[in-house]
């Protein structure tokens, strides 16, 4: 008698334990599960790479400005391998707004004056890799060949744009150094020259200029700063960091035999 009156208290302890857990796991909050995003701030260095023609052979007259298709394929292959991520100017615009990164190593690759060679070769391999670039256009030049080396024309441009890779910008109208012009007729220049790509390609995120061989002076980047252009470049050489001003991003030009497999020691000495 006395055992199964024992047998009954355990079974009636059990079911109670049973009950009480499980109303316990009925009011408990499952916690979300949450996603840290790493942010770099100050220390973070951005590399601006600077190209201008793709061409297969290579004068020696235009080695300092030029490199070859396979050149251009080692390059973006060599910035990916090394942890490096190609950003649009929007991006490098909203990374000096907020003053940080959610990229650890961001890179941005430019080209100058808007020839044909960037939609025929370097447009393909940016779009086989996934990888973006900025293109600053004459716009005076666009569609034509005003010297050796044909311009894509206003619909390449917008295919290119249309990609989500490719982002194109202002590099005057008539290219014109502004140390050739008054400050004034640079101005102008400038601003037909944003007419031009709102004209034809819409109005841009954000407003960025290159200046003409990187010449510059203080009232030029003070005024047009004024006028919306956050994002001015040059051709002084280094890296910029979040601590530099972005109306004077300093660049690496990729010159013949500097790219593919060297662009990283190219990078690094810049350091």
């Amino acid at each position: 008698m006395k055992r199964a009156i024992v047998i009954i208290i355990l079974i009636a302890i059990s079911i109670t334990g049973l009950f009480l857990m499980a109303n316990m796991a009925l009011h408990t909050k499952v916690q979300p599960t949450t996603v840290q995003t790493s942010v770099y701030q100050e220390d973070i260095k951005i590399p601006i790479l600077m190209f201008h023609n793709i061409e297969a052979n290579i004068s020696n007259s235009f080695e300092s400005t030029e490199v070859t298709p396979e050149e251009f394929e080692e390059t973006l292959k060599a910035i990916k391998d090394n942890g490096y991520t190609t950003i649009s100017l929007d991006q490098l615009n909203e990374i000096y707004n907020t003053g940080k990164s959610t990229i650890k190593k961001p890179i941005v690759i430019t080209f100058d004056d808007g020839y044909l060679s960037n939609y025929e070769y370097a447009f393909p391999m940016l779009k086989k890799n996934g990888m973006k670039a900025n293109i600053f256009i004459v716009t005076s030049n666009v569609g034509k060949e005003p010297g050796l080396f044909p311009h894509f024309t206003w619909d390449q441009a917008k295919e290119m744009e249309d990609s989500g890779l490719i982002e194109i910008h202002n590099h005057t109208n008539l290219h014109k150094t502004a140390d050739s012009l008054s400050d004034e007729e640079f101005l102008e220049s400038v601003r037909d020259a944003q007419t031009d790509l709102e004209k034809n390609l819409g109005k841009r995120k954000v407003k960025a200029l290159a200046y003409p061989e990187g010449k510059y002076n203080d009232f030029l980047i003070s005024k047009l700063k004024d006028e919306g252009f956050k994002l001015q470049f040059t051709v002084d050489k280094g890296l910029n960091s979040l601590k530099d001003k972005p109306d004077k991003l300093k660049r690496i030009n990729v010159a013949h035999f500097e790219g593919g497999k060297n662009i990283i020691y190219l990078i690094n000495r810049h350091k």
